[in-house]
């Protein structure tokens, strides 16, 4: 495929954050254990898990984005309603229109993305952990298979299926 100026800044923003991150990490030592960190290993991971995921996403901007100027337009309309919403200027019914996407606004697909989001978790956890595995198989094969459909329903309630352009045929 060939590099957009767009693909260029998503790969430069992953870059910069590997480089930042080995160019930090004496730094980060001393901070970690000036601010007695590993007291609290739980938080210091979600913490990382959020910066992460904040750097993913806004580079995930850059990728989708058609051009840079619309991308950096993306960002700044996030940043102005962020703002709005932070000084008052936004209502909380505007900010809810802002914040949450108007396939919640049913109630049952709400309650159901909310459903199938425990299921995930559930199912995630009992993956990960021996305890959690050993209870959730201890379950019924038909409540198992209930957490099962409900993973599948919660794929199929908030994944888009409407598109027909592969993204990467856009490069």
């Amino acid at each position: 495929h060939g590099a957009s100026a767009t693909f260029l800044v998503w790969g430069l923003i992953h870059g910069c954050a590997i480089a930042l991150g080995l160019l930090t990490k004496n730094l980060r030592g001393c901070m970690y254990c000036l601010l007695q960190v590993g007291q609290y290993p739980r938080l210091h991971t979600f913490f990382k898990q959020i910066l992460t995921f904040h750097i993913i996403l806004v580079s995930w901007v850059f990728f989708r984005a058609d051009s840079l100027d619309l991308a950096v337009q993306i960002l700044r309309s996030i940043g102005s309603d962020l703002a709005s919403l932070l000084h008052g200027a936004v209502s909380v019914p505007q900010a809810i229109d802002i914040l949450i996407p108007s396939m919640f606004f049913s109630p049952i697909r709400y309650a159901l993305v909310l459903t199938a989001l425990g299921a995930a978790i559930l199912i995630g956890r009992a993956r990960s952990s021996e305890a959690w595995r050993a209870w959730f198989m201890r379950q019924r094969t038909a409540i198992r298979w209930a957490w099962y459909g409900l993973v599948l329903l919660m794929i199929l309630t908030i994944g888009t299926f409407d598109t027909n352009v592969f993204i990467y045929s856009r490069f």
